[in-house]
């Protein structure tokens, strides 16, 4: 039976798009093509269908085709660049954006695209000195003057595009250290989505670097997230409340084993004056990371607390040494402190340090990892002990990680290892195993 056009299959063919039925509406739109293969606007409707079924090359076809068809008209050359875009190729997006632009240089759209690739193409490590961050910057400003000439209705129609670039804008300024800037971009986006938590989020994480410590755990999003949980904790840090920013850098610790959570926690108990807790984290984070100079700093700070002057004199003076090798750059806080220690030993004629000093610090420091099996456990209570060949050892279920906490039962074969308490040695870092 020979496939008619008439009005009604294009009518059917938009149906099936409204509702996001992309396979039946490309479907559709290719037998409309079969009839109208000059037809522009069906092959743009067959590559959006591509597009949205992930099938990104033949939506490139598709868009390409539309570029030799009308070779003068910008969307086609973006249309091909958001499908890379979508695919994360960044560096070939790019270029297509750039095409587009050339085309038609106030494509608002097209500037925030572009905006966004180019701060996936600028690097980790010193960006903000990126040409293709500070790119970035000058596009999403260039968006803004655009969106402040719009119409209503036109603003109506961008308003989630402009909310975003404001929130790129605001991420920018933040690492800038431009607070302020920060949160007048970022309450532009939440003026448009209110309920978004990732806008909630940088307005929090800027109130907290200005120091409105109150304001940012007031507008902190709910939620689990890890980043919002580390935020939640930095601000109980600065608010001196140690107990609870120690309680969530422990739980994050339990799904996330990163050496600056290790350095964070050895920095709250510091405060506490819980100086072996504080050894025992801090050393995990040079352990796990031992190129991070923030890492030698926290140690070479808890050193000079204990009354360990050699020491943390050596610590700083790694600190100093790898940031100038990793970033060219001095580290001003650990000099400064550095230069305090020096004074002191100089004033104190100090040689040596007391080694009773260094192995109170060490009290606490757990075993390596070794084998056993769950010989008791009571659920309810959320305790128990496991043994391994000659001892068994308490445990609570809060030290099991919490992957694992489900599987632990009477029988379990676990990895552990083993940590000196005021009531005698108990089992850390608990993993359940299935053979072992």
């Amino acid at each position: 039976m020979e496939f008619k056009i008439d009005e009604s299959s294009m009518e059917y063919a938009e149906k099936l798009e409204k509702e996001k039925d992309w396979t039946n509406a490309l479907v559709a739109y290719k037998n409309i093509l079969l009839i109208k293969p000059e037809d522009i606007k069906i092959i743009e409707k067959i590559g959006w269908c591509y597009s949205r079924l992930e099938q990104y090359h033949k939506a490139i076809e598709a868009f390409k085709e539309l570029i030799t068809r009308e070779p003068k008209k910008a969307k086609w050359d973006y249309m091909v660049g958001y499908q890379y875009y979508s695919m994360k190729e960044w560096n070939i997006a790019i270029e297509f954006f750039r095409t587009s632009l050339t085309k038609y240089p106030n494509y608002f759209i097209v500037k925030y695209r572009l905006g966004y690739a180019l701060t996936q193409t600028s690097g980790k490590i010193q960006r903000l000195k990126s040409p293709n961050y500070l790119e970035a910057f000058k596009l999403f400003s260039e968006c803004e003057l655009l969106w402040n000439k719009m119409s209503d209705v036109e603003k109506n129609r961008e308003k989630q595009h402009y909310a975003d670039i404001c929130f790129q804008k605001s991420k920018i300024l933040l690492e800038r250290s431009d607070w302020d800037g920060s949160i007048n971009s970022i309450r532009k986006s939440i003026d448009i989505d209110k309920n978004n938590p990732d806008y909630s989020y940088i307005l929090s994480k800027a109130l907290c670097s200005k120091g409105e410590y109150e304001e940012a755990l007031k507008v902190i999003p709910n939620g689990n997230k890890y980043y919002i949980n580390e935020l939640r904790a930095e601000i109980y840090s600065k608010l001196n409340d140690v107990d609870r920013a120690i309680d969530l850098y422990t739980r994050l610790l339990k799904t996330r084993d990163r050496d600056y959570l290790h350095r964070l926690l050895g920095e709250e108990y510091i405060k506490k004056n819980d100086l072996p807790n504080a050894f025992i984290n801090i050393q995990k984070s040079i352990k796990l990371n031992p190129k991070n100079h923030k890492n030698y700093f926290a140690m070479g700070k808890l050193y000079y607390v204990a009354g360990l002057l050699i020491l943390a004199k050596s610590e700083l003076e790694k600190a100093i040494m790898i940031k100038q090798n990793e970033y060219n750059c001095d580290y001003i806080e650990a000099n400064d402190l550095l230069n305090e220690i020096n004074n002191e030993i100089q004033l104190k004629n100090v040689e040596n340090d007391d080694i009773n000093i260094l192995k109170k610090l060490k009290k606490n420091i757990v075993s390596d990892i070794i084998k056993g099996k769950v010989k008791k456990y009571v659920s309810e209570r959320g305790f128990g002990f496991i043994k391994d060949r000659e001892k068994e050892f308490y445990f609570h279920i809060s030290d099991v990680y919490q992957t694992h906490q489900k599987n632990v039962c009477e029988g379990a074969d676990v990895t552990f290892s083993i940590q000196e308490s005021t009531k005698g040695p108990v089992a850390k870092q608990i993993k359940v195993v299935a053979n072992l």
